[in-house]
């Protein structure tokens, strides 16, 4: 979706992706208005946003929604450093994925290793389930 200069939407501000967050200045009955980092302000459709608490607390996350949500980056082209639907690295998709289901983890693989808990490689894998991540090097 786009946010726009005005509640008229005729001058496109930026686009938005699943994910982003503004800062909510104001809020009418058909839009937020939302600042950017950068200072610059712009109307959103409310049918194309939620406030962050409301989406938060909406969330149902199982296994299943995790690999629901990965399924939907299925196609996008590999962006180095990427973490949006137009486009990510390994890390950023499992960021986003986690992320679009209420949890944060850390960016980088480099960093997402040492969250979560060991396995021993030399026994079974029966117990991972779908969601584990898997880091080997």
């Amino acid at each position: 979706t786009k946010s726009f200069q005005n509640a008229d939407e005729n001058q496109p501000v930026s686009d938005l992706v699943a994910g982003d967050i503004l800062a909510l200045i104001e809020e009418s009955p058909d839009n937020y208005t939302v600042m950017y980092p950068d200072g610059r302000e712009a109307f959103i459709d409310k049918k194309h946003a939620q406030l962050y608490e409301n989406w938060l607390t909406s969330l149902q996350t199982s296994q299943k929604t995790l690999v629901e949500t990965s399924k939907q980056f299925l196609g996008l082209p590999y962006l180095w450093g990427g973490t949006s639907p137009k486009g990510v690295d390994c890390s950023g998709f499992t960021k986003s994925v986690y992320f679009l289901n209420g949890t944060i983890i850390p960016r980088d693989a480099s960093q997402q290793v040492h969250e979560g808990e060991l396995i021993d490689d030399k026994k079974d894998f029966s117990n991972l389930l779908p969601g584990d991540l898997l880091f080997f090097g």
